[in-house]
């Protein structure tokens, strides 16, 4: 963009890519959400169930014991690499950065909005804008392939098109 471009344009243009940016990032926000959630309160109960039957298996020790023994060691297992997969894969870090993204990028379309009404001070501010964008853009969470296709899925479903998104053209 070059500086000899209208500022109203390069606006307007910026408000449109802030609107897909700010999409995309609530969509990845909700499905890291979910996944985690999905990850997590297995753990929770599979603990809670290994915990009980720990205790039940003390308090009433027979000659079951080894199968109950079979049954606390592999659910011990199974919590152990839910876990590990949780712990690897960060959705609950991953849906938080999603969404500080989007309530970044919604900021930056309130500030053009405000901007575009009262254009008297458009130029003051209009450098201030282009670096909080390059600094949104840059600090980001990333978004990978798979929240892309997350996005066209969405899209298909609700007969969208990324242009729609972009222009926010959504009835």
């Amino acid at each position: 963009m070059s500086m000899e471009e209208d500022p109203v344009k390069i606006l307007k243009e910026m408000k449109k890519r802030s609107a897909a940016y700010k999409f995309l990032h609530w969509k990845a926000s909700n499905k890291k959400k979910k996944m985690y959630f999905s990850m997590n309160i297995p753990v929770v109960v599979l603990s809670a169930i290994t915990t009980a039957m720990t205790f039940y298996g003390i308090s009433n020790s027979s000659e079951s014991e080894l199968a109950l023994n079979c049954v606390l060691g592999t659910l011990d297992v199974i919590i152990l690499a839910m876990s590990g997969v949780s712990t690897f894969t960060k959705y609950g870090q991953k849906s938080v950065g999603h969404k500080n993204s989007y309530m970044k990028f919604d900021k930056i379309i309130h500030k053009i909005n405000k901007l575009l009404t009262n254009t008297s001070n458009i130029n003051d501010n209009f450098e201030k804008i282009l670096d909080k964008y390059g600094d949104t853009l840059q600090s980001s969470e990333e978004l990978t392939e798979r929240d892309m296709s997350a996005l066209m899925n969405a899209c298909e479903k609700q007969d969208l098109s990324i242009h729609d998104i972009v222009t926010m053209d959504i009835v």
